[in-house]
């Protein structure tokens, strides 16, 4: 349906239509997840690349902090001290509801999104190529 807006003058649809769409799944609080998606100026791509990039580097030390958690010694041979560091053991698995899950599910939704940036960034280079033909 056309923008009916006299403010716009239907120039939304084209503003969007300049835009790159990327998708990705977010959480919803509740265990599950819903397809998301957003829209970034071409020209900003690289920038929202470094930013994932660097986001996702974070993750990446981050998960080397869970392995370390799932591996520590109990500080004590007393029952509370093994019990204590079994619990946080179990809780840093990358199992359902564990940290280093956690950890390796944001680490593969931001590099998804890394890869459509560069997608799309090849398509637009090629699309900008082919009109200075």
């Amino acid at each position: 349906m056309p923008d009916n807006n006299p403010t716009t003058n239907g120039q939304t649809d084209l503003l969007t239509s300049m835009m790159a769409t990327l998708r990705t799944w977010v959480n919803d609080g509740s265990g599950g997840v819903h397809q998301a998606s957003f829209t970034v100026d071409p020209d900003q791509l690289p920038t929202l690349r470094a930013g994932l990039e660097a986001a996702r580097d974070k993750l990446l030390d981050m998960r080397q902090d869970a392995d370390f958690l799932q591996s520590i010694p109990a500080p004590g041979n007393e029952e509370v001290s093994r019990r204590a560091v079994e619990n946080l053991t179990e809780r840093a698995k990358d199992t359902e509801g564990g940290l280093s899950r956690a950890i390796n599910d944001g680490i593969d939704r931001l590099q998804d999104i890394i890869d459509q940036i560069d997608a799309m960034s090849a398509t637009y280079r090629r699309a900008d190529d082919n009109s200075r033909m």
